[in-house]
């Protein structure tokens, strides 16, 4: 699609406007500051993958990472479909041209990094909740965040070409296979919705799901600052976003959105002409992206580890052993029955006998299960 010269006139107006360097680092979350950005996102749209649109937003995305004081730049890509519009109708046609990873670096106190991403390209709509939403959440945690210093990396980033097959995510994975990415958040859709429409995670075949323990740890501490939360099955959700071009490659990976369950498409209005600024909830951006902060502060600092034992092998190791046990004592009870009934013991002695076998198979699955 070719953009008028007024269209992208407008866009370096607005880029020169809202990424001026006098602009405050860290500080508390603004959802009103998180609005301005989908605002002005939405004012470049369509953002399809490929034209001038996505570049102009990918520079105003690094100029905003830039004006906090962040190590900012562009990577480009070649995708090998473009979009052109006939009849008011979008169409793929394989054709290359160039898509923008954006990304901004908060140096940690070690090399292991933590990607916090979003994507910047739309389809034939505003693309104010998918994914100008996600966008804003990602500026806010980083203005915020850019004062600190944590003790993992962080690169902020905003992937291009999402809407083709996450082509752009699938891109960075390549080009930085050799760093040392520990763990990838996404946020994609903070779609209108009451209040308890904050989901993290998705529950689907290992293709694109989300990893588990991440999403557990994710959950509990949004619990702990009062949401509703729970992940949604592919099935309802009918989409899936950047994480999985991570989770492919063995990196931990979730995703974190904002549904309307009482709707019939519970990420209403994407992929609509409805997806304008009018849907977006500048309430849900304040909470996402202060959930967001606090997310990412926390993690960087704990042992991933340790975690992934928490929230993902302890559970089964618990499960295994209650079953284990609880085969035991019934084995036992069955054996004492056999022995008083048909060998004639006495009740103490058959139940001193199998106390005694019951505490042996418990303690030798005790100490097998955590061998």
């Amino acid at each position: 699609m070719r953009l008028s010269s007024c269209h992208i006139l407008l866009a370096f107006v607005l880029t020169a406007i809202f990424c001026s360097p006098t602009l405050a680092q860290g500080g508390e979350v603004s959802a009103d500051r998180a609005y301005g950005h989908v605002e002005n996102l939405v004012n470049i749209a369509p953002r399809l993958a490929g034209t001038a649109a996505e570049a102009i937003a990918a520079s105003y995305i690094e100029n905003e990472f830039q004006s906090y004081g962040l190590e900012a730049w562009i990577e480009n890509f070649t995708i090998e479909k473009s979009y052109v519009v006939e009849e008011n109708r979008l169409r793929v046609i394989s054709e290359n041209s160039t898509s923008y990873n954006v990304m901004a670096l908060l140096p940690g106190q070690s090399d292991e990094i933590m990607i916090i991403g979003a994507h910047h390209d739309s389809v034939l709509t505003p693309g104010a909740v998918d994914d100008a939403s996600g966008v804003s959440v990602v500026l806010e945690i980083a203005r915020v965040l850019s004062t600190e210093n944590l003790s993992r990396t962080i690169l902020f980033t905003t992937f291009g070409s999402e809407e083709l097959d996450l082509l752009g995510s699938e891109a960075f994975v390549r080009e930085h296979a050799e760093n040392n990415i520990v763990v990838t958040i996404v946020f994609d859709s903070i779609a209108p919705g009451p209040d308890n429409g904050l989901r993290i995670g998705l529950r689907d075949s290992q293709e694109v799901a989300t990893t588990e323990w991440l999403d557990a740890y994710a959950q509990e501490l949004a619990e702990d600052l009062g949401f509703f939360v729970k992940s949604e099955h592919l099935s309802a959700v009918e989409g899936y976003s950047d994480y999985a071009s991570f989770t492919r490659a063995g990196i931990p990976g979730t995703w974190i959105y904002w549904v309307n369950p009482q709707h019939g498409n519970i990420l209403w209005p994407i992929h609509t002409p409805a997806d304008n600024l009018d849907a977006v909830d500048k309430v849900r951006l304040g909470q996402v992206a202060s959930f967001g902060t606090q997310l990412v502060q926390q993690l960087a600092g704990e042992d991933l580890g340790a975690l992934r034992w928490a929230y993902e092998e302890l559970p089964l190791i618990l499960a295994a052993f209650t079953v284990v046990s609880a085969g035991a004592v019934v084995l036992s009870i069955a054996g004492g029955s056999f022995m008083r009934y048909r060998r004639g013991w006495s009740w103490s002695r058959a139940a001193r006998v199998f106390s005694f076998v019951t505490a042996a198979v418990v303690a030798a699955a005790y100490i097998w299960l955590l061998a």
